[in-house]
């Protein structure tokens, strides 16, 4: 080849995907032991597991799925062929657990390999393609990247975008792993869709590079686009597939650890957060899970405060309320929660709007007369609220529930922890003594009374720190830690993993050149 005759031209589209999993397939019994009283029932099967390394080092797989397609461009009498192909692979270094492996091969239009080509990434990561044309590079993050090829005298450079794929959790296996589990009680977890990303202006996380929260969420790193993944956050965006995708992989989560419904943080007709109920009551029915709402406080800032109230009653019913997936209790009514309630005055106007109605509402106190206002039930939102106020958990909880039937319209509360001090100056913050202690209150609930719900704060309200679900500092922690308290199981991180298909992952991934 001739130098003058080459002009610097790079198309090329490889699609190679296959998230490698080493595997050992063996038969296990699980055996849930009864704790009487709480909320689990013996039972025991025969099911298959895929076990891998439990450091999460990267494993290989014994079947890959290859797909490359390569584009060529014509220069005068010459040819440059370059194909980029890449892999996922499971590793946990710092903050991050997905990594990709690249693949980078330069050939003539002879498909004879163009060797001792350089090959660099983001000004960072550079090796030299070998005797085949072939150059690797491993430790790649999701996000938009620089390629640039040097050779003989030119320099190629290209942007592309690398992404986990958005697929759909496997329920099969999730169906497997619970399907003989039962729970005297029904376990409830506040769900917050007011995080947005992308074309939605990253809304609630603020700047992503210095998002408003102390720890990232672990399904940042496999939902979305590239570069919401590169900053480990999600939210909904503008895509309705990639949306209904990533509430279905937090129902999957939930559901695999023994939560059955998501109280969603509701701010009224036509907000943020009702624009997605659509999307979440839809993944709710794909993944037989239940849905409810958290009645925020968003009619205080009316004059017509009652009115509104009562329009967004009618609103509720109109639009959700009959979906098969809205929560109702044993005696068939809707649930709704409220957080905020109003002072004591406030609740005669409340009786008013909720009398005669078939509906189960949970007023936001521990003052049980409330229960004289047209709610059903009552709760403490957070016990965060309860050790700030220096009260005890236990006593608390045991307090408001020893009599009828307020042994029976209690909904004690977990929390894992609260820590507000990133959004919030000075701001308060508890560390797991939260988890401990909400948790044994709880279960002598549980045994002592006769509660039909558990409410958990939060599934994910990262503000707060609350967030069961899993983050990229400590994993699947207070999941694991939820399963084994409430239903015995000894659940690990590949079980979560496996129900989100991250091991078994196969499906191509999307690679851009632009």
């Amino acid at each position: 080849m001739k130098a003058q005759f080459i002009m610097a031209l790079l198309l090329g589209i490889g699609l190679l995907i296959g998230f490698m999993a080493g595997t050992l397939v063996q038969s296990l019994r699980i055996i849930t032991i009864m704790k009487t009283g709480l909320t689990t029932e013996i039972t025991s099967r025969e099911i298959t597991k895929t076990m891998i390394s439990t450091e999460m080092l990267t494993t290989i797989s014994t079947k890959t799925i290859t797909s490359t397609k390569t584009e060529t461009i014509k220069l005068m009498e010459e040819s440059l062929i370059i194909q980029l192909a890449a892999r996922p692979y499971l590793k946990k270094i710092g903050d991050r657990w997905i990594w990709f492996n690249l693949t980078i091969k330069v050939v003539s239009e002879k498909n004879e390999p163009i060797k001792d080509s350089m090959v660099i990434i983001d000004d960072v990561k550079d090796v030299v393609t070998n005797e085949q044309g072939v150059a690797e590079l491993s430790g790649i993050e999701a996000g938009t990247h620089i390629l640039k090829l040097k050779w003989e005298d030119r320099v190629i450079e290209k942007h592309f975008d690398l992404a986990f794929p958005n697929i759909d959790p496997d329920l099969s296996y999730i169906d497997l792993m619970t399907s003989n589990r039962k729970s005297k009680v029904t376990f409830i977890a506040a769900y917050y869709g007011w995080y947005g990303v992308g074309d939605l202006y990253w809304r609630h996380w603020g700047d992503p590079e210095n998002p408003a929260t102390k720890y990232l969420p672990l399904l940042g790193q496999i939902s979305g686009d590239p570069i919401s993944q590169s900053h480990s956050l999600y939210g909904f965006g503008l895509n309705a597939e990639e949306n209904l995708k990533l509430v279905k992989r937090q129902m999957a989560l939930a559901k695999l650890a023994g939560i059955s419904a998501f109280a969603v943080s509701w701010w009224g007709p036509n907000s943020f957060e009702d624009e997605f109920m659509p999307i979440i009551i839809e993944a709710a029915e794909q993944m037989k899970f239940k849905i409810t709402i958290i009645f925020e406080p968003f009619y205080k800032t009316y004059l017509n405060k009652w009115d509104i109230v009562k329009k967004s009653i009618e609103y509720l019913e109109e639009h959700y309320i009959t979906s098969e997936a809205w929560l109702r209790d044993s005696e068939g009514e809707p649930v709704i929660f409220t957080f905020d309630i109003g002072p004591h005055e406030d609740w005669a106007r409340w009786r008013e709007i909720l009398i005669g109605k078939k509906m189960a509402w949970v007023a936001h106190t521990t003052d049980r007369s409330v229960l004289d206002y047209g709610f059903k039930y009552f709760y403490e939102y957070s016990p965060v609220g309860i050790v700030a106020a220096g009260a005890d958990i236990m006593r608390v909880y045991m307090g408001v529930s020893d009599i009828p039937p307020y042994d029976k319209r209690f909904i004690p509360t977990i929390s894992p922890r609260y820590d507000d001090t990133e959004v919030r100056s000075p701001g308060y913050s508890i560390g797991e003594k939260l988890w401990k202690d909400s948790v044994e209150a709880t279960k002598s609930v549980i045994l002592h009374r006769k509660p039909e719900f558990v409410f958990i704060t939060s599934w994910n309200e990262w503000h707060e720190s609350t967030a069961m679900e899993p983050s990229v500092d400590q994993g699947f922690k207070f999941l694991i830690a939820f399963s084994k308290e409430f239903y015995g199981w000894n659940l690990s991180e590949l079980d979560f993993l496996k129900a989100l298909k991250v091991i078994d992952c196969l499906e191509l991934c999307q690679i851009a050149l632009t």
